[in-house]
């Protein structure tokens, strides 16, 4: 794995490391609107269905090609 792909991976470990702490601390209830958990799970079904189409097109054993 290349130097940018692990110091992106630390990156985001620590931000969801100081996220979980966040919302560990929180003395109420976090509320998220309906609509924005449509959306997000909308994003996610969206990315995932895009990947598989991406795979399907370019070929799986050349979407994460060995560097």
């Amino acid at each position: 794995m290349s130097k940018r792909k692990m110091i992106t991976l630390g990156i985001i470990a620590v931000i969801l490391a100081i996220f979980s702490v966040i919302l560990s601390r929180m003395e109420q209830m976090f509320i998220l609107n309906p609509n924005a958990v449509t959306l997000i799970v909308f994003a996610l079904l969206a990315s995932v269905i895009g990947f598989v189409i991406y795979g399907c097109i370019k070929g799986f054993e050349n979407t994460f090609p060995n560097e």
